[in-house]
């Protein structure tokens, strides 16, 4: 066969011309597939030409199959799949290149082409079993450390040319995994530390492509995930840090000798040291209120500490407390503390923990007192020893000077100023000069003991004795004086005092309102004021005297005697305030008003008493004549009150016997509605059918309105019948709330039924909770607009069963929350005009609910809708058959209360 023969043939086929192994001729055709120019292929070895374009897999130029297929790469590092056929022609071998059915990788892998160019997980395609990557995207590529992360460097080349630490790693563990198994795997978390870059990790999909029952190709889908594992990593690197700082934290705090209190915003204990544990031995602090179990606490000034007003409840209404004192105590310990607190906030502005230090300064409290109690005897002991007090340094500067030099002389700072502000004479009346007086005396090293001075001072004169002594320093020298003045001049002039003072207490004594007596330890009367010694019960020199001529009585009537009197009373130690008594004299009856107070020396023993009296007959019997008014007044007002509440029991007769007397027309009315309907229902017209139905409808809105008159004469007569079994409160309640969905629905209501469990067993009375459910249903609907929810719901709540129907209606104003559940009590205005109603409906359901055991609530605001809250007691009541069936409940009753309780609601 001639070359020029066969090129004819072969004239729209990729091939190549090899001659010697050198190429001399290339089709238009392979130069098209290829990219590369003639210039580029021709003249060039066939062994280099094949590398050039990577031909693959494993080719052998001496061994080329053509069933085999085999995949070679253009200039734009696009894969083309082709089988090759050698044809040798003399001393000349052509190599056509067939292209493939799927000649390119967007016909053979069109699912995984459209992954690639998303570019959101790394694409790569690699041949099998040679690892040849034929197929990448952009982010997969960008994986490989340089110079392998753009195109040229690694597509057409072998994985292990590549991707740097390959061989022997977890990836070349992976990829021989799928290579034997033929199976997908997927790793949403492999390690890789073959890049130069370092650890890295990866979430890995490899998915072998089989032909002919052959693993032809593999695709490997990466995602680089090496930030959320190293910052996943990190968190819990943190975590474990923190959660060691936090028991670091926790063991300081539990060695901190002051006592550490954290709490949530609830009050519970979030972590209590052991100091804090000592303030409450033998007991867990689990709970708030175990520090006010056995404890009273009082703040500085002795004002007792409510549990309402303690200062964890001042931190958690976002209070500072710095250094705040208080006590604890019992009957065994008292205990002071310093306070410190403050509230902890989340980075909403909210309160999550309540940290409280409290360190007991019980001894420092002790010392201190200790310490004050040592000062005020040391100054009574100052103030004892002399009237004056002096201390000055050796320059005759005044160190310390009592209030008495004080008041005597103004702006004392030198010893010196006092010499120029008086003159000096001894008793005698010599004058004396400077270096004389006491002081120049001391501070020169003298003893000075009683030298008398008669100071003469604006006309006034002022005798005193002086003592004074040196105080030297570690060198000998005098570096303090030290003196005391006695000032003789108040014991000259006490007794002239006392005599004025006594002049004047006796004067203001006798004219004195009340009547006082003074007496010794033996009874005998020191002193008493005029008007007592000129009343006919003189009680002469002895106040025993008295008891002797006429008998003392309490309020009460009892006798009281010499031995329980007021006066011997005060010498035993007792304080006698504001007691009364009564005696009789010369035909009348004297009520007096007396107080006694004893005075002691400083051994505590009895000196003399003080007894005052006052004379309260003239109060008493003005009390007694308006005490007779008073019951003259009750007897009028019970005489009111009497007739009242038989007016009362009148109208509530007359209410029960009218409300009866309307029932049995309204009755006859209802029956004959019935009748009318059952027994030529059919023939009526349309028209007719209405006005029967607003009759049926009146009916059963005066029957609502009878029903309830009676059971409001029925409460106030206390006639109330409760008959309690035990049934399913939860099957109940939906019954009740499934009867009236169509008149919800007709107003375009929704009514929801939600419950926390399925099946509760109550004592209920089940007539009394229908009428309940029911009214509060009437209401909801009555007042929710169209397109409003309402939702009945049954929960637990307090170790009690608790029913809520809350609905998103026109709500109530605040002012009349409490309004609705009184008797006639309507909320008015436009909001309530909008449904009719006699306003008794609420105040039954409450009278209902309390019968029940239970209790009624409301939570309401206006624009937003009313929740009303029922408790029922769990509990269950004991009979034979436990658990009562209510499949009857479903019958005419229920569906007859129900017509009755959505009378007033117009549609």
């Amino acid at each position: 066969m001639h070359a020029n023969n066969s090129f004819n043939s072969l004239k729209e086929v990729p091939y190549i011309l090899v001659k010697n192994q050198i190429v001399t001729k290339v089709s238009n055709e392979f130069t098209n597939i290829t990219e590369y120019t003639f210039e580029e292929l021709l003249n060039k070895n066939i062994s280099d030409v094949l590398i050039t374009l990577k031909v693959g897999p494993d080719i052998n130029i001496n061994n080329i199959n053509d069933k085999v297929e085999y995949f070679l790469f253009s200039k734009s590092l696009e894969v083309r799949f082709v089988n090759i056929k050698v044809i040798d022609v003399k001393d000349e071998r052509i190599y056509i290149f067939l292209k493939r059915t799927n000649f390119d990788a967007k016909r053979k892998f069109p699912f995984i082409n459209t992954l690639c160019s998303d570019n959101f997980y790394g694409v790569g395609i690699f041949s099998v079993p040679d690892g040849t990557l034929i197929k990448a995207n952009s982010r997969y590529i960008s994986i490989f450390d340089a110079p392998y992360n753009i195109k040229e460097n690694c597509v057409g080349k072998n994985v292990y040319e590549f991707l740097t630490g390959f061989k022997g790693s977890s990836l070349e563990e992976v990829w021989r995994n799928v290579l034997e198994t033929g199976k997908s795997n997927n790793y949403e978390e492999i390690m890789y530390d073959g890049l130069n870059r370092g650890t890295t990790y990866w979430k890995l999909y490899l998915i072998p492509i089989i032909e002919n029952s052959e693993i032809k190709y593999c695709v490997v889908m990466s995602l680089d995930i090496t930030e959320q594992v190293l910052s996943r990593k990190k968190i819990q690197e943190q975590g474990k840090i923190i959660k060691k700082q936090k028991e670091q934290l926790e063991e300081i705090i539990q060695g901190i000798d002051d006592a550490i209190f954290i709490y949530d915003s609830d009050k519970m204990p979030y972590l209590v040291n052991n100091s804090a544990k000592s303030y409450f031995p033998g007991y867990e602090v689990n709970d708030f209120g175990i520090a006010y179990m056995k404890y009273k606490y009082y703040d500085i000034n002795g004002k007792e500490i409510s549990i309402k007003e303690n200062i964890l409840s001042e931190i958690l209404n976002k209070k500072v407390i710095l250094n705040e004192m208080i006590t604890m105590k019992n009957n065994e310990i008292t205990r002071h503390l310093s306070i410190n607190g403050r509230p902890i906030y989340n980075i909403n502005g909210d309160i999550i923990l309540v940290i409280i230090c409290s360190r007991d300064i019980t001894k420092d409290v002790e010392a201190k007192r200790i310490i004050e109690q040592q000062n005020k005897r040391l100054e009574a002991i100052i103030e004892s020893v002399g009237d004056i007090l002096t201390l000055i340094d050796v320059d005759g500067n005044l160190i310390k000077q009592s209030k008495l030099i004080t008041n005597r002389f103004t702006d004392l700072k030198k010893a010196r100023e006092a010499y120029e502000q008086a003159d000096y004479f001894d008793f005698e009346g010599n004058k004396l000069r400077s270096e004389d007086i006491c002081v120049s005396r001391v501070l020169k090293g003298e003893k000075v003991k009683n030298q008398k001075v008669k100071v003469i001072k604006d006309s006034s004169e002022l005798y005193t004795i002086t003592n004074g002594i040196p105080v030297f320093n570690s060198k000998g020298h005098v570096e303090l004086g030290v003196f005391t003045t006695i000032d003789i001049t108040e014991l000259m002039e006490q007794e002239k005092k006392i005599k004025l003072q006594k002049e004047l207490l006796e004067d203001v004594m006798e004219n004195m309102h009340e009547m006082m007596i003074v007496f010794n330890k033996e009874g005998n009367v020191l002193f008493s004021d005029k008007k007592t010694r000129s009343e006919k019960l003189n009680i002469f020199e002895k106040i025993r005297n008295f008891f002797n001529l006429t008998t003392l009585y309490s309020m009460d009537g009892k006798v009281i005697t010499y031995e329980e009197s007021p006066l011997v009373r005060v010498m035993r130690g007792e304080k006698v305030k504001d007691e009364i008594a009564y005696f009789n004299c010369c035909g009348k009856t004297y009520y007096t008003t007396y107080c006694a107070k004893g005075v002691y020396d400083e051994n505590g023993d009895f000196l003399y008493g003080i007894f005052y009296r006052r004379d309260m007959t003239e109060f008493v019997e003005n009390q007694n004549k308006l005490r007779v008014m008073q019951e003259r007044l009750l007897v009028a007002e019970m005489e009111k009150n009497e007739s009242l509440t038989k007016a009362l029991e009148m109208k509530d007769e007359f209410l029960s016997l009218v409300s009866h007397e309307f029932r049995t027309p309204l009755n006859v009315i209802s029956t004959a509605i019935q009748a009318m309907n059952l027994i030529c229902g059919e023939e009526l017209s349309q028209k007719s059918k209405e006005y029967l139905g607003m009759i049926r409808q009146n009916t059963f809105r005066q029957l609502r309105l009878v029903n309830n008159l009676l059971d409001i004469t029925r409460v106030n007569a206390g006639h109330i019948k409760i008959n309690k079994k035990n049934i399913d409160i939860v099957f109940l309640t939906k019954a009740i709330t499934e009867s009236v969905c169509e008149y919800a629905f007709q107003k375009g209501v929704k009514v929801t039924f939600i419950t926390s469990f399925n099946k509760k067993i109550v004592a209920i009375d089940d007539e009394k909770y229908e009428r309940i459910v029911l009214n509060l249903l009437s209401n909801s609907i009555k007042f929710t607009c169209k397109g409003q929810s309402i939702i009945v719901s049954i929960g637990y709540h307090k170790g009690s069963v608790c029913i809520e129907v809350k609905d998103n209606g026109i709500g109530i104003p605040e002012d009349k929350v409490e309004t609705i559940f009184e008797r006639f009590g309507q909320v008015d205005s436009s909001l309530s005009r909008q449904a009719e109603g006699t306003g008794i409906g609420l105040s039954l359901v409450k009278k209902f609910v309390e019968a029940l055991g239970g209790s009624i609530s409301v939570k309401s605001k206006v624009g937003e809708g009313s929740t009303f809250t029922v408790l029922i007691p769990d509990e269950i009541v004991s009979e034979e058959d436990k658990e009562k069936q209510l499949e009857d409940l479903l019958d005419n009753r229920l569906v007859q209360s129900t017509h009755v309780e959505f009378s007033d609601i117009y549609i």
